[in-house]
């Protein structure tokens, strides 16, 4: 079991990618150091630390409002949603598709 999450972490941290390195240059830190290590989460802002870092949250970031706060700073700062959100109009094709009515 424990192979199987190394291996979903792994996967997660490549797709972290993009959105690491934007968070890294709002940081104002190098942005590419985690692309050297890419299945690793070595050198990556998170979303509570560059909301720490700007005074959006304070203390230890504990608390429903700061989850909640560093949740939409992560899905603001991916690009990748940019990419979801363009393909999402396909899904009623392919749910189309899938049902054999297309």
């Amino acid at each position: 079991m424990a192979g199987l999450l190394d291996a979903l972490v792994a996967i997660g941290n490549v797709a972290d990618l993009p959105a690491s390195t934007i968070r890294d240059i709002l940081m104002m830190r190098n942005p590419l150091d985690q692309w050297a290590h890419p299945i690793s989460d070595l050198g990556r802002t998170t979303a509570a630390d560059l909301l720490k870092r700007y005074g959006l949250i304070s203390g230890k970031g504990r608390g429903i409002g700061n989850a909640m706060m560093a949740f939409g700073t992560d899905v603001v700062a991916d690009p990748l949603n940019i990419l979801g959100a363009a393909e999402a109009k396909h899904v009623p094709k392919l749910l189309m598709a899938l049902r054999g009515g297309a």
